[in-house]
């Protein structure tokens, strides 16, 4: 059976945007090493987390999804390291117009597609509302074209029902307390060969989290069902 590993990064704010997209990279780097196949950054990963109030200076780490900085960067270090990568964004679609976006690239460095966070909440130390509009794409399945080879192909999507095999499920910062400078690893099974995004799920896998780098230090059993509280 077709196994997947996957890295999840949490991480305090550095202070400043470089330094920031610096950090995960290399988190990116240190999963890629221990074998992980798909990495997914926190959201907004490349600055702080705003919502806890409402200032129009935060709009400055807006950007645009395609052909802005973080997706050019992270394309050459997907392709560079063989490894999926799930990049949460602050995008900026317009003048104006902003949105909650994560960004997927395949394991060869190809844009697969975008995600805009549709519920935005707007309650005490969540102030999104300020920020980000309702997405506006749906819950998308995204597909590597049908001419990449089964290797580097990746399906990565919200709802199976329409016809996704891999569901992602990442909590946000208002449904779950994780400790400051985490990066997890989970680890669905042993994978075999080269590294791919599978179709396929297991039905159980461990977790792995300590220090501001993957390692392995705890583990859990969970199930294959992604559940989003």
């Amino acid at each position: 059976m077709s196994v997947v590993t996957a890295a999840i990064t949490q991480t305090k704010w550095t202070g400043d945007e470089a330094s920031m997209i610096d950090k995960h990279e290399g988190f990116a780097r240190d999963a890629a090493a221990q074998g992980a196949q798909v990495v997914c950054f926190q959201e907004l990963f490349h600055g702080p987390y705003f919502g806890i109030t409402q200032d129009p200076k935060y709009y400055r780490f807006a950007q645009p999804a395609e052909g802005g900085p973080i997706l050019s960067r992270f394309q050459s270090v997907a392709k560079e390291l063989g490894i999926v990568m799930v990049l949460p964004i602050y995008e900026e679609a317009d003048a104006g117009i902003y949105y909650n976006t994560t960004l997927v690239v395949d394991a060869d460095g190809k844009y697969l597609g975008k995600y805009r966070k549709i519920h935005i909440p707007h309650v005490e130390k969540f102030w999104e509302k300020f920020y980000f509009r309702p997405g506006n794409l749906g819950y998308p399945v995204l597909r590597p074209p049908s001419d990449v080879s089964a290797p580097t192909s990746a399906t990565t999507a919200i709802s199976p029902k329409d016809g996704a095999s891999t569901v992602s499920a990442v909590p946000t910062s208002s449904s779950t307390r994780m400790p400051r400078s985490r990066a997890s690893a989970t680890a669905c099974g042993r994978s075999r060969g080269r590294r791919r995004l599978s179709p396929t799920a297991t039905s159980s896998c461990s977790r792995t989290a300590s220090g501001s780098r993957t390692t392995s230090t705890a583990t859990r059993r969970c199930s294959s069902t992604a559940r989003a509280r």
